[in-house]
């Protein structure tokens, strides 16, 4: 399995509905992109369910015009940056998916007009963020108006795919000149007859399975992250918490796509939900290479 994700040669499609929330995932991007080298794409996308209430080509042209107009005030503040813009007819998560199909790093705000990118609601952005088969969806939430350099920080598990994202999470610290920081958090079960009996027991378990991630990342680190400055967290409780109590300075958070029960299951079930709802820092969720 491959470990690498190299973001050049791609670009970033950002959702883009006219709202709030859509212009800050978009402002956030371009702040990102700046610092990757990467393109940047507004993707709008009326609704064929809301076609029947306009003349298509009017619509379509008088959202092109305004998109149009945005892009260009967005290229003259950021000559560092391409700033494009598509629009078209459809399904917003189905051009968004089809973007992540062709490898480009898809970027949703975490709210929109009819939910563009409502984690919280399950709508748009919940679609990117479980069923995207591309290698990186960046969930951007609301109050967060702009990109702001700070830490990298990465969940990890010791899975497979946690070091796929960590893969990505050394890349981008070093690419960002940022500190990485490694958490990796126990969700314990309930204490057992004897561990009631003798708490020691259970505090023994908690610390053998810190150990045992910090020993697997730093196997790991010895050999991929040379050279970058890193340091783990070790923390007990609900995953998604741990990350978004550990991350209120970061640029990033970075997860894998599964994993062993804990972060490895931010796209299966309640995990990734609860974070993207609990972040106040964008969240990158990495997946392996297609192959």
């Amino acid at each position: 399995m491959s470990h690498t994700h190299d973001p050049n040669g791609t670009r970033i499609v950002v959702g883009d509905d006219g709202s709030e929330e859509a212009t800050d995932a978009v402002r956030w991007a371009i702040g990102w992109a700046e610092r990757q080298g990467l393109g940047v794409e507004m993707l709008s996308v009326l609704r064929d369910s809301e076609a029947w209430s306009f003349d298509r080509s009017a619509a379509l042209d008088a959202v092109r015009g305004d998109v149009e107009e945005v892009t260009s005030g967005l290229n003259e503040a950021h000559p560092g940056v391409e700033v494009s813009c598509r629009v078209e007819w459809g399904e917003p998560a189905e051009r968004l998916l089809e973007a992540g199909d062709r490898g480009d790093v898809v970027v949703v705000g975490s709210r929109g007009r009819g939910g563009l990118a409502s984690a919280i609601l399950g709508s748009v952005s919940a679609e990117i963020a479980v069923y995207n088969r591309g290698p990186v969806s960046i969930v951007v939430p609301a109050e967060l108006k702009e990109y702001s350099p700070g830490p990298v920080v990465l969940g990890f598990d010791g899975s497979d795919e946690s070091l796929v994202a960590a893969a990505f999470a050394v890349a981008q610290a070093r690419t960002l000149g940022a500190t990485l920081r490694v958490v990796s958090a126990s969700s314990m079960p309930t204490m057992n007859r004897a561990e009631q009996l003798n708490p020691d027991l259970y505090l023994h378990a908690v610390e053998r399975a810190q150990d045992t991630f910090e020993q697997s990342w730093r196997a790991w680190a010895e050999q991929h992250a040379e050279g970058v400055e890193w340091e783990f967290v070790g923390d007990v409780g609900a995953p998604a918490r741990a990350l978004a109590d550990h991350s209120e300075d970061a640029g990033m958070i970075v997860v894998g796509s599964r994993g062993l029960g804990g972060f490895g299951r931010l796209l299966l079930g309640s995990t990734s939900r609860s974070l993207l709802f609990q972040a106040t820092r964008a969240v990158a969720i990495v997946r392996p290479e297609k192959r």
